[in-house]
């Protein structure tokens, strides 16, 4: 079988030849990031006046040329791997699928080929393969998570009136979402820093656990649910690593455990009406906040074309949206569940490929974690799994929060330690 990287011959250094590739892994993050954080930026809030701050066109536009930039750019790198002969790891395969499904289901139900589905399929990809090639992925990751999170909290003294919203009641009164589209969208990139901490920490106990409670003051800020839960679910699951690691690093996995405890604490404490009580009388949360509004929306959708779903673009366009505005209004930008989107955007063709995905992802973090096996399992788990309940951690476009995330995510499971591996 053709192997996608050849081994360094005896004598090679192994360092020298890897940090070229290792300086175009982080640049292309970096940009990809960066490109994202620009348009939240230029296109401002739901709950922020984008007028104070520039004219709302100049971010369709920028996000138009970014588009046509990175589309050709991944193209042109793609066409350029294949020419090498690189075989695509396998991993790489099914994701490819699932994506392929989705240009397919647009196809038969709008007639349509989204340019949006493509590139975010080539940057995806592009991004992976020099990632399949670099030396410590997550080393990259952290240093790229740890500026980031440091930048979030420059928008916070600089620019508050930005990177502020309005808080839940009863709670905080404002909520962070920084220089992301929305809260919901920081929180998990907090919850991946403290994950990339631990795989791969700092030099000396005293930087780890002042970035820990970077993120963790992040976190609350944010007063995402969902990734408190990924927190808390993560800390159990890094419990087999953590006992075999130094001292210093035990600490700070206790400290990351005992955390999350210590927030439902405070949380149940600060709600004085009686939180079992509250929730169970609380629409919001019997209905998840409109979700289950959602899913039936959705799926009714689907089922018109249960083989291929309603189409990527026909989901939730402006049609969609506004029937569903006059039912119970307001407007929903996607089916918030990661099943019931497959299914509404690529019927059972895309929920197969989807289920194809994630289990070659559980294979792959199995057999390749070693000491982090139950970590990337984990990691899998909460980030892909539990998140999809109630958002769409595959979603589109390819310049996106969510994008940016689940590319991050991806190459931690696919490619989580210094492997001497050659190939998948």
């Amino acid at each position: 079988m053709k192997r996608s990287l050849s081994l360094p011959t005896k004598g090679t250094d192994v360092t020298t030849r890897s940090e070229p590739t290792d300086r175009k892994l982080a640049w292309a993050l970096s940009l990809l990031l960066g490109a994202v954080t620009l348009l939240n930026f230029l296109n401002g809030h739901s709950s922020t006046p984008t007028a104070v701050f520039f004219d709302p066109e100049i971010g369709n536009q920028m996000g138009r040329v970014l588009s046509y930039v990175g589309l050709a750019g991944g193209l042109l790198f793609l066409v350029g791997q294949m020419l090498r002969h690189r075989v695509f790891p396998p991993v790489l395969m099914f994701l490819s699928l699932f994506y392929a499904a989705l240009l397919l289901s647009d196809l038969l139900s709008a007639r349509n080929f989204s340019q949006t589905v493509l590139m975010t399929w080539l940057v995806v990809v592009s991004i992976a393969l020099l990632a399949e090639t670099s030396v410590d992925v997550t080393r990259i990751i952290r240093n790229l998570l740890l500026i980031y999170l440091l930048f979030n909290v420059a928008s916070l003294l600089l620019i508050p009136q930005f990177a502020l919203q309005q808080g839940y009641a009863g709670f905080l009164p404002v909520r962070l979402h920084g220089l992301a589209n929305q809260a919901n969208s920081l929180g998990p990139y907090a919850v991946l820093s403290i994950v990339t901490l631990i795989i791969r920490p700092l030099r000396g106990v005293l930087p780890n656990t002042l970035f820990v409670l970077l993120s963790l003051c992040l976190l609350l800020l944010t007063q995402s649910k969902t990734s408190l839960v990924l927190l808390a679910l993560l800390s159990l699951f890094s419990l087999p690593y953590l006992t075999r690691r130094t001292p210093s690093v035990q600490r700070l996995g206790l400290f990351l455990l005992v955390t999350p405890l210590c927030m439902l604490v405070m949380g149940i404490s600060l709600d004085r009406a009686g939180t079992v009580d509250a929730l169970l009388n609380d629409d919001n949360v019997v209905t998840l906040t409109g979700r289950t509004a959602i899913w039936n929306t959705t799926l009714d959708a689907w089922r018109s074309s249960p083989l291929h779903g309603y189409g990527y673009s026909r989901l939730w366009n402006e049609d969609m949206r506004y029937g569903f505005e006059l039912l119970y209004g307001w407007r929903p930008g996607y089916s918030h569940n990661q099943i019931v989107q497959t299914l509404g955007q690529a019927g059972w063709i895309g929920l197969t490929t989807l289920i194809a995905l994630i289990s070659s992802l559980f294979i792959r973090a199995w057999s390749v974690g070693g000491d982090l096996r139950w970590l990337l399992v984990g990691l899998l788990t909460t980030f892909y799994v539990v998140r999809g309940q109630t958002e769409v951690p595959l979603g589109l476009p390819a310049l996106s929060d969510n994008t940016v995330l689940q590319i991050l995510v991806f190459l931690l499971l696919v490619w989580p330690t210094k492997s001497k591996e050659s190939s998948l």
